[in-house]
């Protein structure tokens, strides 16, 4: 599940997830759909890295 943080930083960026409960720290390429994407788009992604320390790692981008 994603923090709120990181939640609120993708929606800034335009990319907040339709689903961000789907979205889980594997440390692999999870692809997602956006508020804005057409029906069977998964044009953006996430990989989350949870380090076991302090804080957690986020890398996210997307081809709107």
């Amino acid at each position: 599940m994603m923090n709120n943080a990181l939640l609120t930083t993708m929606t800034e960026a335009g990319i907040a997830p339709a689903s961000p409960q789907t979205l889980a720290a594997s440390g692999q390429i999870q692809r997602f759909k956006i508020e804005t994407d057409k029906r069977g788009n998964l044009n953006s992604w996430i990989i989350h890295y949870c380090n076991g320390f302090d804080s957690d790692v986020y890398v996210f981008g997307s081809c709107i």
